[in-house]
């Protein structure tokens, strides 16, 4: 008898503590101001970048903010809409649900895909399994998307020469369009090391539509290149509603050559 109260007094005891794990939240989008007050016009305490994880102290009256403690100790309100609810537990899918949304924005700044990039840097290694294709997807992904605002081969902007020449391994430049790519070659690299894996097709889809230089000046690797992109897309149809795309061609196995 003794034995048994001591066990429940010691579950009892743990029952609080197990409900004041407080909860967290991930910031959905880049530079989110960190704010004294719940209101926009507040001293703004930091700026927080895309990614990080906030531990949830407070919720306004209206519901609008939560007053938030981030990971080196600061305190303060945010805009609930641009958090989500994050837990370890569903780590992935919240990564997978905060990325996508961010990549389908109609426009994103040099700053806010740049910051997407990095955020996917950080977090795709935690990523196991047949699941980290995706992720590795997002990041070529999110690399094209910080190159929509860079113009030129040497541009003029600190920030963007600072980027190509951090990212030039992965990089082309297309003379014609007068703008960098990713390199088709990385994503047709990844469909090969996960083929079967069903990512597979939608990598390939991109590496086929990717784009590549326009002008080859007399480089025979480069119209080797062009003429592999070029058939590898024909075998797949353009995805409309209600269709499906027809399955790869592997029998051509070419890539560009830097």
């Amino acid at each position: 008898m003794i034995l048994a109260a001591v066990i429940v007094g010691v579950l009892l005891s743990a029952t609080p503590a197990q409900n004041d794990v407080q909860p967290q939240r991930i910031v959905a989008a880049s530079n989110v101001r960190l704010r004294g007050e719940p209101q926009t016009t507040a001293d703004e305490l930091t700026r927080l970048a895309l990614g990080t994880v906030l531990t949830q102290l407070e919720t306004s009256a209206d519901g609008t903010w939560y007053r938030v403690q981030t990971p080196d100790g600061k305190s303060g309100w945010v805009f609930s809409n641009l958090t989500e609810p994050f837990s370890e537990r569903e780590s992935t899918a919240v990564y997978r649900r905060v990325i996508q949304s961010r990549l389908k924005a109609e426009t994103l700044s040099f700053s806010d895909a740049s910051d997407l990039f990095q955020f996917i840097e950080r977090i795709a290694p935690r990523i196991q399994g047949p699941g980290r294709a995706e992720f590795d997807l997002f990041r070529l992904r999110a690399l094209h998307r910080s190159l929509d605002q860079i113009m030129g081969y040497e541009p003029k902007d600190p920030a963007h020469r600072d980027w190509i020449n951090k990212h030039e391994d992965s990089l082309v430049y297309s003379e014609p369009a007068g703008h960098w790519l990713v390199r088709a070659d990385l994503y047709w690299e990844l469909e090969t090391r996960n083929r079967g894996n069903p990512i597979a097709e939608e990598i390939a889809w991109d590496a086929a539509t990717t784009g590549i230089p326009g002008e080859c000046e007399g480089y025979i690797p480069c119209y080797s290149q062009c003429f592999c992109s070029r058939t590898r897309a024909i075998s797949i149809s353009t995805p409309t509603a209600g269709t499906q795309k027809k399955p790869l061609s592997t029998s051509i196995t070419c890539y560009k050559k830097s």
